[in-house]
């Protein structure tokens, strides 16, 4: 029993879970963040205005880019959780 590996599969969904939801979270609070800032540059004049505001949809661009990579890490970790338990009905069947 010493080189027997248990997996604790409801922790590794929920932390599937969690990863899912902590996305989605800074997702929309990034999207309020944007649109409060595009909203404040558009009482803003001058020569940085256009700057400030092109910032802004970088940012914001990049949040996207990191969110969706995370939502990708948080999908192969699912897909490895389930390929780890299909693994062992297979192994337990041999038993």
């Amino acid at each position: 029993m010493a080189d027997q590996i248990l997996y604790d599969y409801q922790a590794m969904d929920n932390a599937y879970e969690q990863m899912k939801s902590i996305s989605n979270k800074i997702s929309g609070e990034c999207e309020n963040m944007s649109q409060d800032a595009l909203r404040l540059l558009e009482t803003i004049e001058g020569n940085y205005a256009g700057a400030y505001h092109d910032k802004v949809i970088q940012l914001n661009e990049r949040v996207a880019e990191l969110n969706e990579e995370m939502n990708q890490r948080a999908g192969q970790l699912q897909e490895q959780f389930n390929i780890m338990g299909q693994t062992d009905v297979k192994l337990g069947d041999g038993f």
